[in-house]
């Protein structure tokens, strides 16, 4: 049972219908097909889904999962464009740096010329 707190003792109510799951590991995953597998999911009883048509909800769920699994792999993902991204990022900050250093040099050269002008 992966959650994210523990079952409470009595299950999970629904508060939209009043279906009653038990909190053993039956009742948990009857609660996630009827829940859904996060907060975004649509409960199974706001569904318009046909009376007696189960196997569309769990369609409906194991759809859910496979893009819940989609999304993490591609946010894990490295791809040839995010690693251009940051090359050229790298290079943008190296090319500020070097433009600052040369306005810091000529700035310090201005000064000494107008210290040998003056003095």
């Amino acid at each position: 049972m992966d959650s994210s707190y523990p079952t409470p003792k009595h299950g999970w109510v629904c508060f939209h219908c009043g279906e009653a799951f038990e909190g053993n590991l039956a009742g948990w995953h009857q609660a996630r097909q009827h829940f859904g597998l996060s907060c975004e999911s649509e409960p199974a009883c706001i569904m318009r889904v046909p009376s007696g048509e189960a196997s569309l909800v769990r369609k409906i769920r194991a759809l859910e999962n496979e893009l819940s699994e989609l999304k993490a792999r591609i946010a894990a993902e490295d791809t040839d464009a995010d690693r251009q991204f940051y090359r050229m990022s790298a290079e943008h900050q190296v090319a500020l740096r070097r433009e600052e250093e040369k306005g810091y040099e000529r700035g310090l050269s201005d000064g000494r010329s107008l210290e040998t002008a003056n003095g």
